[in-house]
């Protein structure tokens, strides 16, 4: 007979194992598809969280990024915690919101930009150069865009040695990718 700690753990680990699963697929479905002009230097990022997430433990990501090599994608490994930046990204917009669980971060281009306007995607612009001192650009820069609900998308524009990015959202990574394919046409 199982205990209730061991449902628990079954579940968690249940849990984790359609998370990872879910995060592959959607990295797959971009391999290979997403422009060019839309990795940024290291990589897109794709992350997935657990309801509930408190730390970067909690967020499966993909290992690395999603690098272009000889114009096509290397196979994404995903797994959790080291997320670094899309980790920051997703936890704070996870405050605003909780059933956001799934972001992604893509270089931003003006063509990526006027499509998602277009497309009526709810977007916010940021400049980080209005960063008060002593915070983080991510956690200011996306609570700042929260504060009225998550948008679709965050993006900001080049300053000084900071690459232009787009913050994608969404519920699920499938999402997100089809987002991405959409902003890849």
């Amino acid at each position: 007979m199982l205990s209730v700690r061991q449902g628990v753990l079954i579940m968690i680990n249940d849990e984790k194992a359609d998370i990872l699963q879910k995060l592959s697929h959607a990295a797959s479905l971009l391999a290979g598809t997403i422009r060019q002009d839309l990795v940024p230097t290291g990589g897109a990022q794709l992350a997935y969280a657990r309801k509930g997430a408190r730390d970067d433990t909690d967020i499966a990501c993909v290992r690395g990024g999603l690098c272009l090599e000889s114009g096509c994608f290397d196979t994404p490994e995903v797994g959790f915690g080291g997320g670094g930046m899309i980790a920051t990204v997703l936890l704070t917009a996870m405050k605003f919101d909780p059933r956001i669980r799934s972001a992604a971060i893509i270089a931003c281009t003006t063509a990526a930009v006027k499509t998602m306007d277009g497309r009526f995607f709810e977007i916010c612009s940021l400049d980080p150069r209005k960063e008060p001192p002593g915070i983080r650009t991510m956690d200011w820069g996306v609570a700042q865009c929260c504060r009225d609900g998550v948008p679709d998308a965050i993006y900001s524009r080049r300053t000084g040695d900071t690459g232009a990015i787009i913050r994608l959202f969404g519920e699920d990574p499938q999402g997100i990718a089809n987002n991405i394919l959409m902003l890849s046409v």
